[in-house]
């Protein structure tokens, strides 16, 4: 039974890492387009939501493992939407509205590093809890309570003028395509097809186009 289970485990680890890698490609960069636009607090408020939820998951598995009444795919179910969002893409973001440009190195690097010391330290916190049950709940507070820091403390960094600036440009080139678009589709529904096809791509397509 331990074997099975291990092995299920494992296959189900690999696709819940596959999901969230598809979900990161084809999200993350709609995400970061809204966030220029519509500013980076929402966004981080919704990922901080989004990253609370995997412990709340296994925390209830753990709580029904005799009765066995939720079934540990919904971790892995859960675990894959958390990356809808990107954490280090918003916080990035977010330094980049405030740090000046000489300072956003060193401020990137100090993230980064800052980071990864709480990933090389966090483990050692595991061994002052008796059951795994309680290492899931005190990762489940920490979350929430970066959630309710972000609602209570987190400001807006995204500056009013850099947001009008970014919806103007966005607007003249969503007009700009727009105009292409419909010339194009009139060309297609003249051969019989529909025009609201290629508004959709364009919507789909206009974080690609940004990056590029």
């Amino acid at each position: 039974a331990c074997i099975a289970g291990g092995e299920y485990a494992q296959s189900a680890a690999s696709v819940s890492a596959l999901v969230k890698n598809v979900i990161s490609l084809l999200c993350n960069p709609i995400a970061g387009s809204y966030s220029d636009v519509h500013g980076r607090r929402g966004v981080q408020l919704f990922c901080l939501f989004l990253l609370a939820l995997s412990p709340a998951a296994l925390a209830l598995i753990q709580l029904n493992s005799n009765h066995m009444s939720v079934h540990p795919s919904w971790y892995f179910a859960v675990d894959s939407i958390t990356s809808m969002v990107s954490f280090f893409s918003i916080a990035y973001s977010q330094l980049s509205d405030i740090m000046p440009a000489k300072h956003r190195a060193a401020s990137f690097g100090l993230y980064f590093g800052a980071f990864f010391a709480g990933i090389g330290l966090a483990p050692l916190f595991a061994v002052f809890f008796p059951s795994h049950l309680q290492v899931t709940l005190f990762s489940f507070m920490v979350r929430v309570a970066a959630l309710v820091f972000g609602i209570v403390a987190l400001p807006e960094t995204l500056p009013p003028e850099v947001a009008a600036r970014n919806k103007e440009q966005r607007f003249l080139s969503d007009d700009n395509n727009n105009n292409n678009s419909n010339n194009s589709a009139s060309r297609y529904a003249a051969g019989g097809g529909g025009g609201d096809y290629f508004g959709l791509v364009t919507i789909m397509l206009r974080p690609i186009r940004e990056m590029w």
